[in-house]
């Protein structure tokens, strides 16, 4: 596993770089994918729990009895691309500037992140998730108190790293600078925009009021804190060969609830949600040697629960303008104008933008009430036993259903429009800068709208009208702007109607987590020392499992992973 993992990691070297090298490099996919990612809890593992000490639990017995276990494990995810594709689309995504000459269709605009619009960069993503656990585990019969009754506790302790495995290669750094008009009414040179993609929220350009607050793409994420604490009672019909029961869950939320600051966020547990629920838990001992040193017995746990409705930060999308649309630019309008007229003689324009740029992920994070109907966690396996040793060998299932949205705050309606790749103020003869009410309702994060801006003159911004100020028509570039970009001055145009955003225009599309289906194989060699003197049996052993993820990456919340463990502890 470890060689094979050494070899995935350079192979994913080598497409990036072969990437890089070529010429023109066509890409399908760019931020298609989720605003949000979580796995299963840590605490959630039907397999672990069943392993290692089952001969000492759910047992035939007319007294108080039990045991107590720790169980340290290490888990960590395979398969990136298959997470990649979840959060993108795909592993890798081209960024280019509007300028940039034959730049893909599915190209991300690099001007909405501050860069040259003759950039040209080749980013690259290793999404690693790593679980160090230690799970404290413990059983009690209470057959004094009712023949058949038990309780049981768990309390999983994680520390888990997450990391996006952002890599960039810039293929052209570009030469462009913002004219004035674009970002700001104030030319930016290059050397004042960003040398790369930048997403960790540290930076702000032009306009902009704030800088990336949420979503960010940042490097290794940690978090500690105990996933939930899981409470089960539990009764049981027992014989000298089986046992068959039936109990009840409830999991009180102990980790941390998501903020939405970061895109792969590190969590713990299972996002603030209480589960309650019931299970089922079952063996029966198929064959047993004359001298009864030896048995093979099967067993089987089924875990069911509801994850009740919690409130999370979520960020969405734009329902017209596709996913990742959260990272686009918009402008704050208001909703009078001053010395902006429609056309010489015209009327005022009904909008003005103020003077701020925002990134539009800022203002469509927003506390969401999210709930799971149903989530099921089930493990079956064949146990060999010689006196105190056993080797098990089994096969696990995990499944969640779709998320439910039930409310979530609203987006501030009919004040911001989409920037795309519009100027937003226009220029007196005299180089006075006028701010615009142009608007691309029509953009995406992969271009402005229509055939885009070339000439800086909104063209294509939504139902275009010639602006003008109380000295007459406004050009799109000052005069040495125009000069040094070699684009003449003509007349530039605001939107006759500007296109405000609503809150119906947000969709629920890449916040919300699809179905989630996993199958797993698993396996756990360990000994009990039956035959102590003292009255406490104390047990040990390793195991180990594999998880792969079930369905294609566009359609499921999942993740494969493989983790290894020791569990140990006693039985009284």
């Amino acid at each position: 596993m470890f060689i094979s993992r050494i070899a995935k990691i350079k192979v994913y070297k080598a497409v990036c770089v072969l990437s890089v090298l070529s010429s023109a490099i066509s890409l399908s996919v760019g931020f298609t994918g989720k605003s949000y990612f979580r796995l299963r809890s840590q605490g959630c593992d039907a397999a672990r729990d069943l392993v290692g000490w089952q001969p000492l639990i759910n047992k035939q017995s007319e007294s108080v009895y039990g045991a107590l276990s720790i169980l340290p494990a290490y888990q960590h995810t395979f398969d990136p691309d298959y997470i990649a594709k979840q959060l993108f689309g795909a592993s890798t995504i081209q960024f280019s500037g509007s300028r940039v000459a034959k730049r893909g269709a599915q190209d991300v605009l690099a001007d909405y992140f501050g860069l040259p619009s003759d950039f040209q960069s080749l980013v690259c993503f290793d999404p690693q998730i790593k679980n160090m656990i230690v799970d404290l585990q413990g059983y009690v019969g209470l057959d004094s108190v009712l023949h058949g009754l038990y309780l049981r506790l768990d309390i999983p302790i994680v520390h888990s790293t997450w990391d996006l495995g952002f890599k960039e290669f810039v293929q052209a750094p570009g030469i462009n600078y913002d004219p004035a008009g674009y970002m700001s009414s104030y030319s930016i040179a290059r050397a004042d925009l960003p040398e790369g993609v930048n997403l960790t929220g540290n930076a702000t350009l032009g306009d902009m009021l704030y800088p990336l607050q949420y979503g960010k793409i940042f490097g290794r994420e940690l978090t500690n804190a105990i996933a939930e604490l899981r409470f089960v009672v539990g009764w049981n019909a027992t014989g000298d060969d089986y046992h068959a029961g039936a109990n009840l869950r409830l999991n009180a939320p102990t980790g941390n609830r998501p903020g939405g600051e970061f895109l792969f966020e590190s969590i713990v547990g299972n996002g603030k949600h209480w589960e309650l629920g019931a299970g089922i838990t079952t063996h029966y001992d198929m064959w047993q040697s004359e001298d009864l040193v030896n048995k093979l017995a099967v067993y089987f746990d089924a875990n069911f629960t509801h994850l009740f409705a919690t409130t999370q930060m979520r960020s969405f999308d734009l329902r017209n303008n596709g996913n990742g649309s959260r990272y686009m630019l918009i402008e704050d309008m208001n909703n009078t104008s001053t010395n902006l007229y429609y056309g010489v003689g015209g009327a005022p324009a009904t909008n003005q933008y103020s003077g701020d740029l925002f990134i539009l992920i800022n203002k469509t994070t927003l506390p969401t009430k999210v709930s799971v109907a149903l989530q099921a966690d089930m493990a079956i396996k064949v146990s060999y036993f010689r006196r105190g040793m056993g080797v098990d060998v089994g096969y696990g299932f995990y499944g969640r259903t779709k998320e439910t949205f039930h409310h979530r705050n609203k987006f501030q309606s009919n004040r911001f429009a989409l920037k795309g790749d519009a100027q937003i103020y226009g220029f007196q003869n005299d180089n006075t800068p006028i701010a615009l009410s142009a608007s691309q309702s029509h953009a995406t994060l992969h271009a402005g709208q229509g055939a885009g801006n070339g000439n800086y003159a909104n063209a294509n911004a939504d139902s275009p009208s010639l602006a003008a100020s109380g000295a007459g028509l406004l050009n799109q570039l000052t005069a040495s702007d125009s000069t040094a970009l070699g684009i003449a001055q003509a007349t530039v145009s605001s939107s006759n109607p500007t296109v405000l955003l609503t809150d119906s225009d947000l969709s629920c599309c890449s916040p919300e987590l699809a179905r989630a289906i996993t199958n797993k194989l698993f396996f756990h060699i360990g000994n009990i020392w039956q035959e102590a003197e003292c009255c406490a049996k104390p047990f040990f052993g390793i195991g180990g499992e594999v998880e792969w993820a079930a369905g294609g990456a566009c359609d499921s919340s999942a993740c494969s992973q493989w983790s290894v463990w020791a569990k140990g502890g006693i039985g009284f």
